[in-house]
């Protein structure tokens, strides 16, 4: 069994870890102090503990942090670093150097529920939230940790489906027993999901930022589904019961308050018109904000195509004159691939084992129990099966997959592939899955399924 994390604990739950241990009650400052104030990343460099009370500490916690597995660093300076998880998954976090700051783009969640199509992360499917521990780790253990000035949360996975968690953390960044951040130094991006979102505004003082990229509804929703349940017209009149102040010259006080900004991806004839342009300016009217226009970072296998420099600048300008104060963000670590999910994405898919076969003689009871077999046989390798039994017109298919596999490439879009070579009956979106052909099975079936299959795992 995995120790419990003590990264993220504040110090009331510090104080009750140390008394039910039978330490003082004293002994949760001094944690406090050597995990927030100097990172230390073990239990036994607690000096100030008793040797035994390390050893009770540890038989039971862990500090809850470890460094990054892999990093892919930008000619710009820009870094990607792979983190990963306790349970073995892995989340990215994108270091940004600029100047004199330097900004942090830290995960959420193991994949994500949201589906955007703009979006590599979304395409792993949902694994499971980051534990504040999880979150906290992508800061305590970056080897550039004291250069940052800012963290935002937009990398993988949608904080307010994880909020208890990110708020946790974001707790940890700005309390006076924590790192003693301002909340102006964070900011947290939103699809827009209502209960998280109206429980963000009232508890938390860091800035939002809302993923957009779209102002017409109907469209929107083509590129993020979250549209359907809470929608943008929706999440504008939520926003417009709160407060928010930008800088100005006209208020400088404005560096003091909570900041709004919309993100906007900019795609080609998608959303990049004057009639996309004059439908943001109706929508976000009276509302103190800023749009960040984003160039898009091109991912495997998608339509979706960016805008030139030109077509950038003369949208922003075109915003900015009608009110909308609007800036173009610059464009880092493009080769790397810094979108969030492309890193993580190519880990989890290394090693995958793609088994087509054809098992002439076999009844469907048995190519039932040789898939699980197969994706049982070594749970650190995930595996898809799909087996055949040809011996005539009607025969019976099986397909498997473990849980890793499963993630990436789901049942029904198995069953749709197979569907789509053999003129079958597919399955349904379980783990396993059943059916019939129409026809017998040829090799050449085989083959091209698995081409079908690897091609889509590494998309």
């Amino acid at each position: 069994m995995l120790n419990k994390s003590l990264l993220g604990q504040s110090p009331e739950e510090l104080k009750e870890i140390a008394v039910g241990l039978g330490l003082p009650a004293f002994t949760a400052k001094q944690i406090a102090g050597w995990i927030y104030g100097k990172h230390v990343d073990s239990i036994d460099k607690m000096t100030n503990l008793s040797l035994d009370a390390r050893r009770r500490l540890s038989e039971a916690y862990a500090i809850g942090c470890s460094a990054p597995v892999k990093c892919q660093r930008s000619v710009d300076g820009t870094a990607k670093y792979l983190y990963r998880t306790s349970d073995g998954h892995f989340v990215e976090t994108v270091y940004i150097p600029d100047g004199d700051r330097a900004t942090l783009c830290v995960s959420s969640q193991v994949g994500c529920k949201m589906g955007c199509a703009f979006c590599m992360t979304g395409r792993q499917g949902f694994v499971r939230s980051l534990s504040a521990a999880d979150i906290l780790n992508q800061i305590y253990s970056l080897p550039e940790r004291d250069t940052l000035t800012n963290i935002v949360f937009m990398g993988q996975g949608e904080p307010m489906d994880n909020l208890d968690n990110v708020l946790r953390a974001t707790e940890a960044l700005t309390a006076p027993w924590g790192y003693a951040w301002s909340p102006k130094r964070i900011t947290v991006s939103t699809v827009g999901l209502a209960k998280g979102l109206i429980r963000f505004l009232d508890e938390s003082r860091c800035h939002l930022a809302i993923s957009l990229h779209h102002p017409i509804p109907s469209d929107r929703a083509a590129l993020m589904p979250a549209e359907k349940a809470f929608g943008i017209a929706d999440i504008v009149a939520l926003l417009k019961q709160y407060d928010f102040c930008r800088k100005s010259a006209h208020r400088p006080e404005g560096a003091a308050q909570r900041r709004l900004s919309f993100e906007y991806i900019v795609f080609k004839g998608i959303n990049d018109t004057r009639r996309h342009a004059d439908a943001l300016i109706r929508l976000l009217d009276g509302l103190d904000c800023r749009i960040n226009l984003i160039r898009f970072h091109d991912i495997p296998d998608t339509p979706l195509k960016g805008v030139s420099d030109e077509e950038m600048i003369a949208l922003r300008d075109y915003l900015t004159n009608h009110g909308l104060f609007t800036t173009v963000r610059a464009s880092r670590g493009q080769d790397i691939f810094a979108a969030c999910g492309l890193l993580s994405t190519a880990e989890r898919i290394k090693g995958i084992a793609v088994v087509c076969s054809v098992m002439d003689g076999s009844t469907a009871n048995d190519l039932k129990l040789t898939a699980d077999e197969l994706c049982k046989k070594d749970s650190t390798v995930p595996c898809v099966s799909l087996l055949f039994a040809p011996n005539a017109v009607g025969t019976d298919y099986c397909m498997a997959c473990t849980e890793d596999a499963a993630i990436k490439l789901s049942m029904r879009e198995l069953c749709t592939a197979v569907n789509c070579i053999m003129n079958g009956k597919g399955g349904g979106n379980q783990l396993l899955a059943r059916g019939k052909t129409t026809r017998t099975v040829q090799k050449s079936d085989c083959d091209m399924l698995r081409s079908y299959i690897e091609k889509v795992l590494r998309s």
